[in-house]
């Protein structure tokens, strides 16, 4: 992955890396690197979107109301968009008749304001489009390690639709901020793109679909990358024209694997649990024939390589040893 970035950079393009566990953290390419953290208007959320970007939790059933009935059409158009929620929130916790809404009010009303505390900068009640933080022509690493799973949903399914919609103006001449095709890459994509067979479903997912389906008529190419294949939802991997392949050791992950590339020949996928570090199996459009590579190992990463666990010990333990003055000068001159 940070080989295909590296070489997108090379050629000036313009590539957005969804960064879920913060592994680009530290990615520099010739200053061709953007790190930024995501930016969302909730005026544009719905209020079950605002609901999990404040971390109301699904089954709270009557916090979501409450927040529902607090996010009114005024509101959203409101320059004081804050206070208004909250005035709102503070109206029914105050004036209801009913008990369960006045403390359910009260109880939304804190979650509003620890979450602004806690995660304010994330919200822009003045940016047009989350797209203002991206630049044309850049790697551009979008960290959303810190949000959870839901918050990520959201994040990624306002990002991906304003990137089409983009293009799509492009494409027809009008006004645009990218007027050349973007890659978007996805970390941990089945986090976004669920199996259908685990009966889960995410907020982005429709829009990761519609993508793969048409997201090269409008030059929005797309990558997905997981540890765990078999979580993906086939239908949108299928959509996919090529493949890279690393060391797959579970079964049902090699399996969904031989599925949806359909190419790889037997010889080559009973390799797949022995592949070492760099090496992959490529297929698809991008290779005549399937072919087993060593990829070339990308300086510019430090994060997200396996670590040498027994080394580190060795350093901690030496750098314990040097602090508690428990090794003689003629040991440390030879360290």
């Amino acid at each position: 992955m940070a080989l295909i970035a590296k070489r997108i950079a090379d050629k000036n393009g313009t590539m957005i890396i969804l960064d879920y566990h913060a592994e680009y953290y530290g990615l520099k390419i010739e200053r061709k690197v953007k790190h930024v953290a995501p930016k969302i208007n909730p005026r544009y959320l719905d209020s079950e979107e605002l609901a999990g970007m404040l971390d109301i939790r699904g089954d709270a059933t009557r916090q979501r109301d409450i927040l529902r009935r607090a996010y009114t059409e005024n509101v959203a158009r409101s320059s004081t968009f804050w206070d208004d929620l909250k005035k709102n929130l503070r109206d029914m916790a105050e004036n209801e008749k009913d008990f369960h809404i006045r403390t359910t009010a009260s109880r939304v009303l804190e979650i509003v304001e620890r979450n602004l505390a806690i995660k304010g900068n994330i919200f822009d009640t003045e940016i047009d489009s989350p797209l203002n933080v991206i630049d044309p022509n850049k790697i551009n690493v979008l960290d959303i390690s810190s949000l959870t799973e839901e918050q990520a949903q959201i994040v990624v399914a306002h990002y991906l639709t304003e990137i089409l919609n983009d293009r799509k103006n492009a494409t027809f001449g009008r006004s645009s901020r990218f007027r050349s095709p973007v890659v978007v890459a996805v970390e941990e994509a089945h986090t976004f793109i669920p199996s259908d067979k685990n009966g889960r479903s995410s907020r982005c997912a429709s829009v990761l679909a519609r993508i793969a389906r048409e997201g090269r008529k409008f030059g929005v190419s797309l990558i997905l990358v997981s540890q765990r294949p078999s979580k993906l939802n086939a239908n949108v991997v299928s959509q996919m024209g090529s493949f890279a392949i690393s060391g797959l050791t579970h079964p049902r992950d090699q399996s969904f694997v031989m599925e949806v590339t359909d190419e790889v020949p037997n010889e080559l996928s009973a390799s797949l649990p022995s592949l070492n570090t760099g090496e992959m199996i490529l297929a698809g459009q991008w290779v005549t024939v399937p072919a087993l590579v060593k990829v070339d190992l990308v300086e510019e990463k430090h994060i997200g390589m396996d670590l040498d666990t027994v080394k580190l010990w060795k350093e901690t333990s030496r750098e314990a040893d040097v602090k508690h003055k428990r090794i003689s000068t003629e040991e440390l001159i030879k360290l």
